[in-house]
């Protein structure tokens, strides 16, 4: 079987759900292929990642109000921008020749929407949905179309929509196979690149990617509690992790804070924390869920991560929060606990082996 995963980077979820898929797809001995469909078009990666990602974080209310326009009409702009591409990823498909295409991106299911007849070969496609929420393009479904949702809450939308109970599939969203695996604080500690002192409340905060408004206001809010201590993850944005090492130099705050920037394992960093504090994303929570770890959530944020606070919310999996806040007193009064039991209910079983299972049922 070959099977072929089209992705689009825009933040990490979408490419780490294409990269479980294929290692998963890969020990079962097939010719797998990952294609990042926009790599190389810097006018539309600007388009989407400068323009209409950052946007996002600074205008979340304007971005929520296209993005519910865009679910009701079906329109996004992704159509647009796949005609820029067609020629090259047409080229592509047609040179590999999937019996399967897996799309972690809702850019890749319009793609073969769209243009499955120029295919030379008829392929399956099977559709991630990488957040708590329905994505825009799936207002209508086609042949040989399937969507993969992370839980069976989701399926009454898609009815809705015209897709058939067989093609949705509640096998839940994959993450690295670390965070399935049993882990001791003890061992996670022992590879981290950090001392952490065990009698303190062990802070994670992550979503630094794109952007620093919340993320760092809220960091400078927590900074004044000695017994909080903070693993602060800005991957590769230098421009935050610089300001925070400007902050640290200049405040000297009393919490103990481990600016980071990029880390090699945030699996271990996770186990060793009591809970997760920042945006949304959908692959964060999906980690946090795995790993158990109560989630402290901003709520002023745009579509899909508003969606992603929502629903744990809703379910005593997390607790909203706002740089506003009296932060410290509010992770302090919240019992992690009860947190942590009721996200016991969310996790998932080895979601990546239940997709690939099926996805051997089409060919």
């Amino acid at each position: 079987m070959k099977c072929l995963i089209l992705t689009v980077t825009i933040g990490n979820g979408h490419n780490a759900v294409a990269k479980c898929m294929a290692e998963e797809l890969n020990s079962r001995g097939y010719d797998t292929k990952i294609l990042d469909i926009y790599k190389g078009h810097k006018f539309i990666n600007w388009e989407l990642t400068d323009v209409g990602f950052s946007l996002g974080f600074m205008f979340p209310k304007i971005a929520n109000k296209i993005v519910l326009r865009t679910k009701r009409t079906g329109k996004t702009p992704f159509e647009s921008w796949n005609k820029q591409i067609k020629k090259e990823l047409l080229a592509q498909i047609n040179e590999f020749k999937p019996d399967v295409i897996i799309s972690t991106h809702l850019a890749g299911r319009l793609f073969i929407k769209d243009y499955q007849e120029l295919f030379t070969k008829p392929a399956k496609s099977v559709f991630f949905v990488t957040d708590f929420d329905v994505t825009p393009s799936l207002n209508k479904t086609f042949n040989n179309d399937y969507v993969i949702i992370p839980y069976a809450s989701f399926r009454q939308e898609l009815l809705n929509n015209g897709f058939q109970t067989d093609k949705i599939k509640s096998f839940g969203i994959p993450v690295a196979k670390s965070f399935y695996e049993p882990i001791t604080v003890k061992d996670a500690r022992s590879r981290l690149e950090f001392e952490l002192d065990s009698k303190k409340l062990t802070i994670l905060m992550t979503g630094g990617m794109k952007g620093s408004g919340k993320l760092f206001k809220t960091l400078k809010k927590i900074s004044s509690e000695p017994n909080f201590q903070i693993i602060f993850v800005s991957s590769k944005n230098t421009k935050l992790k610089n300001k925070v090492d400007k902050f640290l130099a200049r405040k000297k705050p009393q919490a103990k804070i481990i600016n980071c920037g990029f880390i090699k394992s945030i699996d271990d960093a996770m186990v060793c924390s009591d809970l997760v504090l920042g945006k949304a994303g959908g692959l964060t929570c999906l980690e946090a869920i795995e790993r158990e770890k109560p989630l402290f959530l901003y709520g002023d944020v745009c579509y899909p991560e508003y969606q992603n606070t929502e629903f744990v919310v809703k379910r005593n999996c997390a607790v909203r929060v706002d740089p506003k806040d009296d932060l410290i007193e509010k992770i302090k009064k919240a019992d992690l606990v009860s947190l942590k039991n009721n996200i016991k209910k969310l996790k998932m079983d080895q979601p990546a082996k239940k997709v690939a299972d099926f996805v051997e049922t089409l060919v």
